[in-house]
């Protein structure tokens, strides 16, 4: 059974605190903004009753694993949803430990407080479970939907492997997707297009597959190196009729 990690004592913000006066706001100062509401809690606001005026998504935590994750840091974290038991989470090992099983995983919380915690003190009681379904289920629960933050537009995106489908909650859509992304490095506005699906849908995917680390990138600034690609809608039915449509083949 997990023990529980002793609490661990937080320094809270208010969004007032993040933009000095008279200042032009700018999107760094939102998502300062937006940080400081998520390291808020009830307890934070002892007497005063603090609620929030709207429930929160992962986007917080989405980037401090990816910055973890690309920088193959040896982390482990504390989180907790609205005062639940914590999501402790090992990124050197790739492993998390969690009374909650994913099937049951909180799109919308009400409150997010992430903290680092030495290794040392935690005894998990048991093996951790593989990192990578809940970084399926953090991404899609990230970014109120949409585009990760890190995903640049221009860039294009190529599947380096096959994530383990059987873990992950996904639809035969997906799995078609995703197929095309192993055959071929699209933005994601080619991918939307050739896959044939919304572009909302398509970002969702892209940011999932990609804080799972399971994408090449080439960057935008080697376009003008690679072959020019033409999208047209397609003629024929069929993956490969799609991908032929897409290089002007």
């Amino acid at each position: 059974m997990n023990r529980p990690l002793s609490p661990v004592p937080r320094a809270h913000a208010t969004a007032d605190d993040t933009v000095p006066p008279n200042h032009p706001i700018t999107l760094d100062d939102l998502l300062a903004r937006r940080a400081a509401t998520l390291r808020a809690t009830p307890e934070a606001a002892g007497e005063a009753g603090w609620q929030p005026e709207d429930d929160v998504d992962w986007s917080r935590l989405a980037l401090r694993l990816r910055t973890a994750i690309e920088l193959d840091e040896e982390l482990m974290l504390e989180v907790v949803a609205d005062g639940d038991e914590p999501l402790v989470i090992d990124v050197g090992d790739r492993t998390f430990w969690w009374h909650l099983p994913l099937s049951d995983f909180p799109a919308r919380v009400r409150s997010l407080a992430i903290t680092p915690v030495d290794a040392r003190t935690y005894d998990p009681g048991g093996a951790g479970h593989d990192l990578e379904p809940l970084l399926w289920q953090v991404a899609h629960a990230s970014f109120d939907g949409g585009r990760a933050r890190w995903l640049r537009p221009g860039d294009r995106y190529k599947l380096r492997r096959w994530p383990n489908l059987t873990a992950l909650p996904h639809d035969s859509e997906q799995v078609r997707a995703m197929s095309l992304l192993g055959q071929a490095a699209l933005t994601a506005e080619e991918f939307s297009s050739v896959a044939g699906i919304d572009e909302a849908d398509a970002v969702r995917l892209l940011s999932a597959l990609s804080l799972m680390g399971l994408l090449r990138v080439q960057s935008a600034d080697a376009r003008a190196a690679a072959p020019r690609i033409i999208v047209q809608p397609p003629r024929e039915v069929g993956l490969f009729a799609r991908l032929r449509g897409l290089f002007g083949r």
